[in-house]
């Protein structure tokens, strides 16, 4: 007998103990804080396949094949190919789990928050590009003051949000410390816009929450 789920994309996830995993394993991870010249980017990092460079007018193309998202662009006037691992990074978890303190216009410690920000993802590189806007939250949350609501359902609405549109970062290791692998943004000017497939497992997300330093 089939199965039917009326939650929003829900037929192509496991909401079950998985989803409440992932949702918690999120829920429990702290802020994004600074240590040691080093943002603490608590993100669900997917590693990208090898780019496919092609030259356009506007600057340079790559595209990378991945299970999470499909085919991916990126157009940027930055040289990739010498990049040996790159991680698209989804890093609006507050957003995702409806938390109060979000990176958006709606927050009232925004102003504090985005001169740090700015400092670590206002990353240079050699050409003479300016870097466009910080990538959009993939959605906008209104912020009501309601019956609280139960674990689970938290839990599929988190997933509902979990398959929206996102504005994703690139990210590359540099060369490890005895601290550990330090990761700096890459394609600054470029906005990447990707979103999970309906294919892929709850179970792979939860395999790819990390907390990265970036520098």
């Amino acid at each position: 007998m089939e199965r039917i789920i009326t939650s929003p994309h829900a037929s192509t996830f496991d909401l079950q103990d998985v989803a409440l995993s992932l949702y918690d394993r999120l829920n429990q991870l702290p802020a994004p804080w600074f240590a040691a010249s080093r943002m603490k980017l608590p993100c669900i990092a997917f590693q990208l396949s090898p780019l496919s460079p092609f030259r356009t007018r506007s600057g340079r193309l790559y595209r990378a094949d991945t299970s999470a998202f499909g085919m991916v662009e990126i157009i940027t006037r930055q040289d990739l190919s010498r990049m040996h691992s790159l991680y698209l990074v989804h890093p609006w978890l507050d957003a995702l789990l409806e938390q109060e303190e979000m990176h958006s216009g709606t927050s009232v410690e925004d102003d504090a928050h985005n001169t740090d920000d700015a400092e670590i993802f206002d990353e240079e590189f050699d050409d003479d590009s300016s870097p466009l806007p910080e990538p959009e939250l993939p959605f906008h949350i209104a912020r009501q003051h309601l019956v609280p609501i139960d674990r689970e359902t938290r839990a599929r609405r988190f997933v509902a949000r979990l398959r929206q549109p996102f504005g994703a970062l690139l990210l590359t290791p540099i060369v490890s410390s005895r601290r550990g692998t330090d990761y700096k943004r890459v394609a600054v000017d470029s906005l990447i816009t990707v979103q999970f497939q309906d294919n892929v497992s709850l179970a792979d997300i939860l395999d790819n929450v990390r907390t990265l330093d970036v520098l």
